[in-house]
């Protein structure tokens, strides 16, 4: 009879066991639009990403990452195994920026509320930013900083399109 119970609640145990040590698989979904100066900002690079705490890695799991459409769209969504997901979008563009002796981009990352994060491997519901026009003022903020250019830019490449000089 020991035997028995003993097997039912092996895999309980082990399960919580492998969960407390590697932590549970959570997914994250966001979306929308990003638009430079009322139009659309096609080819702007952006990053579904997990920050990890400082205190054990200052480094960032990628979840998913790519660039908007045509019309300034995107859609990512990801899934990764962790204790504790602190999800954040990252988008990098040069709208209204004018390179001071060299190619620079502009950074913004916004957080991703933590109700947008399910359990399991699928996402539920994405978190939608809404439509954002990159050159508005109240997006100056956080942008300041020259960053290196992402790692799939090459010199042979034109600027983006969405790049504007006034």
């Amino acid at each position: 009879m020991r035997a028995v119970v003993l097997l039912f609640l092996l895999p309980t145990c082990y399960g919580s066991l492998y969960d407390l040590i590697y932590g549970t698989e959570q997914s994250v979904g966001v979306e929308g639009t990003l638009s430079c100066n009322k139009k659309p900002a096609a080819g702007v690079e952006v990053l579904l990403y997990d920050k990890r705490p400082a205190l054990l890695d200052r480094s960032v799991d990628v979840l998913h990452s790519g660039k908007t459409d045509a019309f300034g769209n995107f859609k990512l969504g990801g899934t990764e195994r962790v204790h504790t997901a602190k999800p954040q979008l990252r988008i990098q563009h040069g709208c209204n920026y004018k390179p001071k002796g060299g190619l620079c981009w502009k950074r913004k990352n916004v957080v991703i509320p933590s109700k947008y994060i399910v359990q399991g491997n699928r996402v539920k519901e994405y978190y939608d930013i809404g439509h954002l026009d990159l050159a508005k003022k109240k997006w100056d903020e956080g942008f300041a900083y020259c960053i290196p250019p992402p790692a799939w830019y090459t010199p042979r490449i034109p600027l983006l399109a969405q790049t504007v000089t006034t």
